[in-house]
């Protein structure tokens, strides 16, 4: 086998002159490498080593695609690893399956869309632990909709503050409700390894902090709005419940009953709300406006959805929708269904009813340590509440003297 030290002017001339049959060649002081020159012209680097008795051959490139500082550079390597015992051979195999595993996990990484994202967390979590799992999915679909075209891996905090950033300027609590929703859901993305960021870790919440709202309806507002309800002019439905399906309804026993199922309750437990004369009359009015649909207030898609409710969204929907043009609610100022909610505690409150009932009517989760000992049902409490509420709000309605006294505090204890 002709030795002799290789060039790079060596290499380019025997390109051009290639031999009838392969010719070896080797380098002295570079032991096994090897240069094979083949009848087609093609120049190849090998490295000769000697395994479990016997020589083998290992390819290291072929010139020009591997330069010559490049192919001494990788036989100073396989010699390195033979001087510790490893094949260089089964070391190259083995750094090839490791790339290609890490090629095929970029790719299935790079393929995790923000869509993924929030499907894996509605699926696996939220639909478990929230309270209302499709409007969070909805909100994020929402709002997350720039992020469509990007791979979730890319995405890094700034992102997410150039995404919050204009939804806090106009709607400072939105963009607290996204800044959580989305943390939870690339949160819970990390920890099932489909992320290695989150990208909402460590904002501050965009909107600042929020005052809890403290808006109660007189009883002059509270005229005005059912009032303004019983009006054809008002597209919505008076006393709507949304979500509510007749089955959940006895109305014919002695002591009629509304039982809020745990998939739908405040707490996730099943909740029973005593029903008093008044809303027996809604829901009278409401049974014949609904007919033969299977939901109290059925959603409007009759054909469509003919056995779905309206949209958990429609309540506060349709009090945006009679806003006035000077941004009032039925000439008041305006008022969410919460605020209506946190009206009818107040009035009970101011009647003598005992807030820990009234806590019962409004199916709070009661934290102190003695409700572990207290398996008392309180649906008396609750139905002597629910009806004294509607008597005087019978009276609000009619403008007339409030008859209804207060409840004794040892009676409402």
């Amino acid at each position: 086998m002709p030795k002799r030290v290789f060039t790079e002017t060596w290499l380019k001339s025997l390109a051009n002159k290639p031999p009838p049959r392969r010719r070896d060649y080797s380098e002295p002081g570079r032991v096994g490498f090897q240069l094979r020159h083949w009848p087609g012209g093609a120049l190849t680097f090998v490295l000769r080593y000697q395994c479990e008795g016997r020589e083998v051959p290992l390819t290291l490139g072929s010139y020009p695609a591997m330069s010559l500082e490049e192919a001494h550079d990788e036989h100073g390597q396989a010699r390195k690893l033979l001087g510790r015992g490893i094949d260089p051979r089964s070391e190259r195999e083995r750094a090839s399956r490791l790339h290609k595993a890490q090629e095929r996990a970029e790719r299935q990484s790079n393929a995790i869309s923000v869509r993924n994202v929030i499907a894996e967390w509605a699926w696996h979590y939220a639909r478990r632990r929230r309270k209302r799992p499709r409007e969070a999915v909805r909100l994020l679909r929402t709002y997350l909709k720039p992020w469509e075209a990007r791979p979730a891996r890319e995405l890094v905090r700034r992102d997410a503050v150039r995404l919050l950033d204009p939804i806090a300027a106009r709607a400072p609590v939105m963009s607290n409700r996204i800044r959580d929703l989305g943390s939870q859901a690339f949160t819970f993305a990390v920890s099932r390894d489909l992320l290695q960021v989150n990208p909402f870790l460590g904002i501050p919440r965009p909107g600042g902090d929020e005052t809890p709202k403290e808006r109660t309806l007189t009883p002059d507002e509270i005229r005005s709005v059912w009032r303004a309800l019983e009006s054809k002019d008002i597209e919505m439905w008076p006393g709507e419940v949304i979500g509510a399906a007749w089955s959940e309804f006895d109305v014919a026993s002695k002591a009629p009953t509304w039982r809020i199922p745990a998939a739908r309750s405040k707490n996730g437990k099943p909740h029973d709300v005593p029903l008093s004369d008044l809303a027996l009359e809604l829901l009278g009015e409401l049974r014949t406006l609904a007919k033969d649909r299977s939901h109290v207030a059925p959603s409007v898609h009759s054909k469509l959805k003919p056995d779905e409710p309206l949209s958990e969204r429609a309540l506060s929907r349709a009090l945006r929708n009679n806003y006035d043009d000077d941004d009032k609610l039925f000439g008041l100022e305006p008022f969410t269904p919460h605020d209506l909610r946190r009206t009818a505690a107040t009035c009970m409150t101011a009647l003598g009813i005992a807030r820990l009932h009234v806590a019962r009517v409004l199916n709070h989760t009661d934290r102190d340590i003695t409700a572990i000992y207290d398996r008392h049902d309180y649906a008396s409490e609750k139905r002597l509440a629910l009806q004294t509420w509607a008597n005087d709000l019978r009276a609000i309605i009619a403008g007339k003297k409030r008859k209804v006294l207060p409840i004794r505090p040892e009676a409402a204890a």
